[in-house]
C-alpha cells in the first residue's frame, strides 16, 4: 500500500496562523498623504495662490557713471494732493501688466517717452507686489513695477519738464479736462538716495514709497539684466 494517497481532510484555516506576523506599524499616511506631503501642499498652494492684476507702473532710473549717484524720473500729482510717484495706475478688465504700464506712462507723460512700449516693458526687469484685497482677504492682488534705465538728459542740459510742458501744451482741451490724462503737472529727475530720507525735497505717495523702500536695494541688478522678483506687502 502507498502511504503517500493516503486520504488528508481539507484545510479550511489559514496558512497565516501557523506563521503570526508583527504588529503592524502605525502608518504616516492620513488620508492617503503624509503630513510632510499635506504641509508641502499648503505651502505651495499659499504660494502659487492665484493673483489679480490690480495695476502696474513704470520707474525710469538713470545712473550717472561720473559720481555713481542714482537719479529717478518721478511726476507730481495735479488732483491736488501734489504727491510725487513713479508713472502708473489701475489696471482695466483682463489687461497684461505690461500692456497697463504702456497705457500709464503714455497717458501721464503724454507720450514724451515712445520707448516704453508694450512689447519693450514685456522684456523689462519687474517687481511683483503681492497683497490681500481690502474688499475680500482671501483674493490677492498683484502691483507690478518695471524698472527701466533711459538716457535722460539732466535738467541743466534739457530740461525734462520743458519738454513735459510742450506736450502737455499741445493736447487739446477735450484731453486735458480728461483726468486720465491730466493726472501729472510737472515732470522731475530726482536723486534717489534723497528721497527717501527725512529731508527729502519731494514728497512721496504712501504707496509708491513703500515699493520703493523694497525697490531700491534692486536696481543696480535689475539693470544689469533681466530679472523677476516678488515681495509680498503687508495687508
Amino acid at each position: 500500500m502507498n502511504n503517500n494517497n493516503h486520504y488528508r481532510p481539507p484545510f479550511y484555516g489559514s496558512r497565516r496562523a501557523f506563521h503570526p506576523q508583527p504588529p503592524p506599524r502605525p502608518s504616516p499616511y492620513v488620508d492617503g498623504q503624509s503630513a510632510i506631503s499635506r504641509s508641502f501642499r499648503k505651502k505651495k498652494a499659499k504660494r502659487h495662490q492665484k493673483s489679480f492684476c490690480a495695476g502696474a507702473s513704470v520707474l525710469i532710473v538713470r545712473h550717472n557713471k561720473a559720481n555713481g549717484d542714482w537719479q529717478v524720473v518721478l511726476g507730481k500729482d495735479s488732483m491736488g494732493s501734489g504727491h510725487w510717484s513713479d508713472f502708473g495706475g489701475g489696471a482695466q478688465r483682463r489687461e497684461k501688466d505690461h500692456s497697463c504700464a504702456a497705457r500709464e506712462v503714455a497717458e501721464e507723460t503724454h507720450g514724451i517717452f515712445s520707448d516704453l512700449t508694450s512689447e519693450a516693458l514685456y522684456q523689462a526687469s519687474k517687481v511683483v507686489f503681492r497683497f490681500p484685497s481690502k474688499k475680500n482677504p482671501k483674493k490677492m492682488l498683484h502691483y507690478t513695477t518695471f524698472v527701466v534705465a533711459l538716457d535722460v538728459p539732466k535738467n541743466g542740459a534739457t530740461p525734462l519738464d520743458a519738454v513735459f510742458q510742450q506736450a502737455r501744451a499741445a493736447l487739446p482741451e477735450e484731453l486735458l479736462a480728461r483726468e486720465d490724462r491730466a493726472e501729472k503737472e510737472q515732470v522731475a529727475l530726482v536723486d534717489l538716495q534723497a528721497i527717501l530720507s527725512e529731508e527729502s525735497p519731494v514728497e512721496l505717495r504712501s504707496f509708491f514709497k513703500q515699493r520703493l523702500q523694497h525697490l531700491l536695494p534692486l536696481i543696480p541688478q535689475m539693470l544689469r539684466k533681466h530679472t523677476v522678483r516678488t515681495v509680498a506687502l503687508g495687508k
